[in-house]
């Protein structure tokens, strides 16, 4: 637990050190206005948003149907 912490701290450091100088940047470089996905790949919105229900319906069945063989070793 002491390292982690330890760690959290140092890292905790390390970015408020380096931010000021760091993110303006970052921020000329990936300052794109307001994008969004369609744009970007360029295809048609419903399109885009059809893909991604049909990602998140695989996922849920994925889920589903592989959680429920795990139910014996989490009730164990």
């Amino acid at each position: 637990m002491i390292p982690g912490l330890l760690g959290f701290l140092t890292g905790a450091l390390v970015y408020g050190a380096t931010y000021p100088s760091v993110f303006p940047a970052i921020s000329k470089i990936a300052n794109l206005g307001s994008v969004i996905l369609p744009t970007v790949f360029d295809v048609n919105l419903w399109l885009t948003i059809l893909l991604f229900v049909l990602i998140t319906l695989t996922l849920f069945y994925f889920l589903e149907r592989h959680g429920a063989l795990r139910n014996d070793k989490v009730n164990s």
